[in-house]
């Protein structure tokens, strides 16, 4: 009896899967100005199944992980003193950045120097990083960040556009206001939109920072890495876990002609191996590379070997992609 991918290679050849569709308009034609969005409160909204779970009356769930303390602990700090030494010392440190908006009126003094901390961390790791500047400004409600690639217009008459570097905004309604920060991003992990990260409870900012790194190292790599996540998930899984119940030349095939999101449904080894990947990495069920890849990076660089296997084979993807922009712009 021929196997299920042998059967719905038969069954699909000489089909183009509406997810290859979708994936082609989505990517092939994205702008340099494509705005990378990590909307953790919109996530929800836009997934039928939890839809109003992030609204401001919605109704409260247990958290299942112990690393949170109660909310009501975190009242709010402000320090305007601080705060814009904050600013002033960032501002210092990357003077190629523009850096503002810490001075605002009601920023949370912590989650200001989580900024910094982690804004710190990630250039000292990333120096070749291209971030063209880190606001912290206001947002669509319920918006918590993104990351925009900045470009400049020439003036050559040829119309170019160049890119100088990602945009990273941070929400100044979250900024202001770190009982709702810590509860929308408790909210996410408890279910599954973003993986659980080490260290939330004195680093909430950094489940969203390193998310928004992601996006700047995938602008970096110039979006290469987003036509090669499916690829490098499905060489991965085959080359580790081999092929059991099917050939590798079907199994090739069969991705070639419907991709790794019709693979993933009907190979259950690798579908169940992929879902590893938070919630956020999918959109109706398939694959979306360019959240995926921000995902991977921040539960890599987060949570180190803990990571899942999946997140760490596009965590490297999304380094060696940026890396080797990097190389040909002779800064490495």
């Amino acid at each position: 009896m021929p196997d299920p991918v042998s059967q719905a290679l038969v069954q699909g050849i000489g089909r183009i899967s509406k997810g290859l569709v979708e994936f082609a308009g989505k990517y092939r034609t994205a702008s340099p100005g494509k705005n990378m969005r990590h909307a953790v409160e919109d996530i929800v909204r836009r997934d039928g199944a939890n839809t109003g779970v992030f609204s401001e009356h919605a109704s409260e769930k247990s958290s299942n992980f112990g690393w949170f303390k109660e909310i009501k602990e975190y009242d709010h700090y402000n320090d305007p003193g601080t705060n814009w030494e904050i600013q002033k010392r960032l501002q210092e440190k990357f003077p190629s950045s523009r850096i503002e908006g810490f001075s605002a009126p009601g920023i949370d003094t912590r989650t200001a120097k989580e900024i910094e901390s982690n804004l710190i961390e990630f250039r000292g790791k990333y120096p070749h990083s291209d971030v063209h500047s880190l606001h912290i400004d206001d947002h669509d409600e319920g918006v918590l960040a993104t990351t925009d690639q900045m470009v400049r217009r020439m003036t050559d008459g040829a119309g170019r556009r160049i890119p100088v570097g990602s945009r990273v905004t941070f929400s100044k309604q979250f900024a202001q206001n770190r009982p709702r920060l810590l509860e929308t991003i408790r909210k996410c992990v408890d279910e599954k939109f973003h993986p659980h990260l080490s260290d939330v409870q004195n680093n909430a900012t950094g489940s969203i920072l390193w998310h928004e790194f992601g996006h700047v190292l995938s602008n970096d790599g110039k979006l290469t890495a987003l036509a090669k996540a499916d690829r490098a998930l499905f060489d991965h899984f085959v080359q580790t876990r081999g092929h059991t119940g099917s050939s590798l030349e079907t199994l090739e095939q069969y991705f070639q002609s419907q991709g790794g999101d019709e693979l993933a449904r009907t190979w259950k080894p690798f579908g169940e191996w992929r879902s590893q990947l938070s919630r956020y990495s999918f959109w109706n069920g398939r694959l979306d590379p360019d959240e995926a890849l921000a995902e991977a990076f921040s539960n890599v660089e987060m949570s180190g070997a803990r990571a899942t296997e999946p997140a760490q084979v596009l965590h490297k993807l999304l380094v060696d992609e940026a890396e080797a922009q990097w190389r040909k712009m002779g800064k490495i």
